[in-house]
């Protein structure tokens, strides 16, 4: 309810406004202002994994010849400038930070930020995310001076077709990619074969040769628990990490020296406490110690990662660990599961239902369509006998 305020609210000072109170006439104001030429702005505010996913597609954008010659500033989310400002700084000239919620409820911040955009008239503006966010995303767009304004004709899984019709005539260009569910990598190659007019091989998501140290070949086995995830009904039970532990003792004890540790951001240092609180091996907690570089590290160094459906799963899939990603199905197709062409390494395992269903080959796209926006089916139907017999069959 407070999040639809909040839109209508936006939709009024952004739209309806400037109609009443000539100084706000930012449209017709436009005609007047000097753009910077070869001057792009990329909005891209969503979460982690979701830049995971894209961020190889700076490179090509930065190197293309559309583009080869522009000075690109990307406004991204802060949770993710560790990432950025390590990795991509050869393909995005300038970077400008977005700290989501203090955009929502701070006037102050809010404003800085909207002036700082306005400030540098750029000749450009992409916002290539499928599912386009008002507050995020169409705002921040409209409250650019660029010239040029394009995005992703996308979903409605963050917008209403009310609000989504007023956003769409901010946009010169909006691209359109296949309205069926597709893997994400996919759809933002898509996306910037139409931009670009270009054909694209990449598919995989990567990071360059030199993020990651060699492993070391005499530690043993590593085990990483990532028990980390956005929402409760994508998170596995603590308890239920604590009985995999157990089981995994069970098989290494006599074998070889092995190592479980427990990843994920501060947040995540209360549920790290109660699975070692319930397991009776000795586990190591690390939520909260590591930069995002750090994990990243630390994923590629471990011999197996069992996660829930969230960012260390793509991590994962840039630096080929063998994973195993616990999901209950939601966004199924389109996040999970990865295609074996792209993460063969990557098994996931569901609940009963979707288990059953996707065995339907000849239906796959009616299922993926059922879960393209959210599953209601429950994670907790997974049991740890199931997910550590998907280990012994990825011979770990």
């Amino acid at each position: 309810m407070l999040q639809r305020i909040r839109n209508r609210i936006a939709l009024f000072i952004t739209w309806r406004l400037p109609q009443i109170l000539p100084f706000f006439l930012i449209e017709k104001r436009k005609k007047e202002i000097k753009v910077t030429s070869k001057c792009l702005l990329i909005i891209r505010t969503d979460a982690i994994g979701d830049y995971v996913l894209f961020r190889n597609f700076l490179e090509i954008l930065a190197t293309s010849e559309k583009y080869k010659n522009y000075k690109i500033t990307l406004l991204g989310n802060q949770i993710w400038k560790n990432l950025a400002e390590n990795l991509d700084t050869n393909w995005v000239d300038n970077f400008i930070w977005l700290d989501r919620e203090r955009f929502l409820n701070d006037p102050i911040y809010h404003t800085k930020l909207i002036l700082k955009i306005r400030k540098k008239n750029y000749e450009s503006v992409i916002y290539p995310t499928f599912s386009r966010e008002f507050f995020h995303g169409d705002y921040l767009v409209k409250m650019t001076r660029a010239n040029q304004k394009i995005a992703h004709q996308g979903d409605l899984l963050h917008e209403s077709e009310k609000i989504r019709l007023e956003t769409q005539k901010i946009y010169d260009q909006l691209i359109l990619t296949p309205s069926k569910t597709i893997f994400e990598s996919y759809r933002n190659q898509l996306f910037f074969e139409n931009l670009l007019h270009q054909k694209i091989t990449l598919q995989n998501p990567f990071f360059p040769k030199n993020v990651v140290s060699p492993k070391s070949q005499n530690e043993g086995k590593k085990i990483i628990f990532f028990p980390s995830a956005n929402a409760d009904f994508r998170r596995w039970s603590p308890a239920y990490f604590a009985k995999l532990s157990d089981l995994i003792a069970e098989k290494f004890a006599e074998k070889m020296t092995w190592k479980i540790e427990i990843l994920g951001s501060s947040q995540d240092a209360e549920i790290g406490q109660k699975i070692q609180k319930l397991s009776k091996q000795n586990i190591v907690n690390e939520c909260g110690k590591t930069s995002l570089m750090g994990l990243i590290q630390k994923i590629a160094e471990a011999d197996l990662l069992i996660s829930n459906e969230t960012v260390a799963i793509h991590l994962a899939a840039c630096v080929k660990t063998p994973t195993i990603c616990i999901s209950n199905g939601n966004h199924l197709g389109r996040f999970n599961p990865y295609p074996p062409e792209i993460a063969p390494q990557i098994l996931t395992i569901y609940p009963k239902n979707v288990q059953v269903e996707l065995k339907n080959e000849s239906n796959r796209e009616k299922i993926y369509e059922k879960y393209a926006q959210k599953s209601d089916e429950n994670i907790q139907e997974i049991t740890p006998k199931e997910v550590f017999s998907l280990l012994e069959k990825m011979g770990i």
